[in-house]
């Protein structure tokens, strides 16, 4: 979804293909996860700055924190039944399960 300049369509476009009350399961970054809040952290002190290799280009269009995702979902007669944020290290995993700060956000969305 965070790669689709127009997420608008994507979820209207779920409203047709689901039956009533069908769940569309999602996954993107969470922009609230906790290591992308310190790295804006950062960048805001001067302590680091965003560095691209040669040929870089950004692939996503937009990108979603619970609070944008639920307006997003919403607009479109979704109920938001889970959002549950995980990271790619089992260790902190198991933090990021209880308290909503991984990197990565998985979503289950129910048509109202």
């Amino acid at each position: 979804l965070e790669h689709l300049p127009d997420p608008h369509s994507v979820m209207a476009l779920f409203r047709t293909l689901l039956v009533p009350r069908g769940h569309v399961v999602l996954e993107f970054p969470n922009i609230d996860g906790f290591s992308l809040r310190w790295k804006r952290f950062l960048q805001r002190m001067g302590i680091a700055r965003k560095t691209y290799r040669p040929g870089y280009h950004p692939g996503h269009c937009t990108e979603y924190c619970r609070e944008s995702f639920q307006f997003l979902a919403r607009r479109h007669r979704f109920d938001v039944r889970i959002w549950q944020t995980y990271s790619r290290n089992p260790i902190s995993n198991w933090i990021v399960n209880r308290w909503p700060v991984g990197i990565k956000a998985r979503t289950l969305l129910r048509m109202d």
